[in-house]
């Protein structure tokens, strides 16, 4: 089946997208399960293949659900991309001290993803509303929400601010366990207002390129 179906629908409205994962996603789906069922038949259960078919198997109905709904994307790769930036760090916080400090933590990828989500940079968000919020409006508050928010000249100097340090392709190479040639043509098509930037190596004079933490963040999306 693979993914041509789905990546023909991008776009396209709901109904438009429901209706065409009924006509030609649905039949591909139901032989999928039938030779699924009648294979998995045929091999023991201490298998892998087995297993792996089990997992999916009891899980049908929540796989399905796609075919019925047509907000609903086949993979959840955006959630599995927004959590690779938690990943990178979770080395330098093991712990959140206690369940309140998960509790606000969570509450922070919360409105930092959704930032993103919104293409506005995280860190000029957050302090322009915290600047801001103590004499909002009440009435007004959705005016600060990411998806409605202006930037003021402040906060459009803090998202042109130096960044406060720089890591090399190689090091963000054995960050993200990917080859570093590949991320280098992904960073071929990256700007400086990208985050990405070229720097001069001090120890044998050759310019190398590197990210900053936002940079990063622009490569693993653009992967």
């Amino acid at each position: 089946m693979g993914f041509r179906g789905p990546l023909t629908i991008n776009g396209l409205s709901l109904a438009q997208r429901h209706a065409i994962r009924q006509t030609r996603v649905a039949p591909l789906v139901a032989s999928l399960e039938q030779w699924m069922r009648a294979e998995r038949g045929k091999l023991s259960r201490h298998a892998d293949v087995a297993k792996a078919m089990d997992y999916m198997l009891k899980r049908w109905v929540a796989f399905t659900r796609f075919l019925d709904d047509g907000r609903i994307w086949l993979t959840n790769n955006a959630a599995e991309r927004a959590l690779r930036s938690a990943a990178l760090g979770r080395k330098a916080w093991l712990f959140a001290g206690s369940d309140r400090g998960g509790e606000r933590t969570a509450a922070m990828y919360s409105l930092i993803i959704t930032a993103k989500l919104n293409d506005i940079d995280p860190h000029a968000w957050l302090a322009d509303v915290l600047a801001r919020i103590a004499d909002h409006p009440a009435s007004r508050l959705h005016g600060l929400l990411p998806w409605n928010w202006v930037p003021t000249p402040r906060s459009r100097r803090l998202t042109m601010a130096a960044p406060s340090y720089v890591l090399t392709i190689r090091r963000v190479a054995r960050m993200l366990n990917e080859l570093e040639d590949r991320l280098h043509e992904i960073a071929l098509g990256m700007e400086p207002e990208h985050s990405c930037l070229t720097i001069l190596d001090v120890d044998d004079g050759v310019a190398v390129i590197a990210f900053t933490a936002q940079g990063i963040e622009n490569l693993i999306r653009a992967s």
